[in-house]
């Protein structure tokens, strides 16, 4: 979807969402709370296009003590997540963007409806191991096209129930793309992949980068069959050129690391695979097309719309016959 394409998109939704409720209410239609396809027009779908510029919400999750928040603050560039060797010791979720993109908290509250409470502002790492409410902050280092939401370890539990798996879903199913993160202890490990196989598939198969935790002894040839197994839990059995599903859209591994695990040193992603193509992940998302990725994950809500927008013009025009 070119640009303009996407602008003229986005315009005309807003226009809608404006105009066509008002001259419902004058034909006495029900109100808005009333009506599905306005709802998941003002909840849904303008909050993740209403920007100057196309941006996904790109969601970083896996099980616990696997890496995600100290990968959430290298794509940062900022200490935001308080990092350790304890499973679970992220319990809130944290939206990351640039300042021009994240400006304030009402932009943290549309896009982080699905969670039922309003986001805070961050103030320090300590903040991201406190329960409370969903944190934002800003980064000049994040891509003005991109916004990272860090989740809680979705296999972390407490008095029997996985807590932080039901803090979790909502975020992935708002999600646009998915970093998963994984190790060598869980990759195979079928709760967590049908859990994510769910999420994955609930808009028709999200874009999603792997990125796997393993020993640098390792060698590369079975880092990749090991990913293949989870891009096919995922996804299913259809493959393309290099053996993964064409959802898959990046590889990566990086190496268990103390110095890493303790948050006082950076990881270290390499890129492994054809589909990766030597890319950087930061590179690699970059280049991904935004447009066409927002397309494809509201292809059903712009159908219901579109749907209900139309029943409801024309009622209008029926009521403007009647009433010349």
């Amino acid at each position: 979807m070119p640009r303009h394409d996407y602008e003229n998109l986005r315009d005309g939704l807003r226009v809608l969402s404006e105009v066509l409720p008002g001259l419902s209410a004058g034909i006495g239609a029900p109100p808005d709370a009333r009506r599905p396809w306005l709802e998941r027009l003002r909840r849904t779908v303008l909050p993740a296009i209403d920007f100057g510029l196309p941006v996904l919400l790109v969601g970083v999750c896996g099980g616990g003590s696997t890496g995600k928040s100290t990968l959430v603050n290298l794509l940062s560039g900022r200490t935001l997540a308080q990092v350790g060797f304890r499973a679970g010791l992220t319990t809130r979720v944290l939206l990351v963007g640039h300042p021009d993109i994240l400006s304030g908290p009402e932009v943290a509250e549309a896009l982080l409806h699905r969670l039922g409470e309003r986001p805070v502002p961050w103030e320090r790492p300590e903040d991201t191991v406190t329960p409370g409410p969903p944190l934002y902050a800003t980064s000049e280092r994040v891509p003005r096209s991109l916004l990272y939401i860090d989740t809680p370890d979705f296999d972390t539990g407490e008095g029997g129930r996985l807590v932080n798996r039901e803090r979790a879903e909502p975020i992935l199913r708002t999600a646009e793309v998915i970093v998963y993160v994984f190790t060598n202890t869980v990759y195979n490990n079928l709760s967590n992949t049908r859990f994510m196989a769910e999420m994955v598939g609930g808009i028709g198969g999200r874009p999603i980068v792997l990125v796997y935790r393993i020993s640098r002894a390792a060698p590369e040839a079975e880092v990749l069959e090991h990913c293949r197994v989870v891009g096919r839990r995922l996804y299913g059995e259809e493959e393309r050129d290099g053996g993964f599903p064409e959802q898959v859209v990046g590889v990566y591994r990086t190496h268990e690391s103390d110095v890493v695990a303790l948050g006082e040193g950076p990881p270290t992603l390499e890129p492994i695979g054809e589909v990766t193509a030597g890319r950087s992940l930061e590179d690699l998302l970059a280049d991904l097309d935004v447009a066409a990725i927002k397309r494809h994950a509201f292809a059903g809500d712009l159908v219901a719309i579109r749907e209900g927008a139309a029943q409801d013009l024309a009622a209008v025009h029926d009521a403007v016959r009647e009433a010349a």
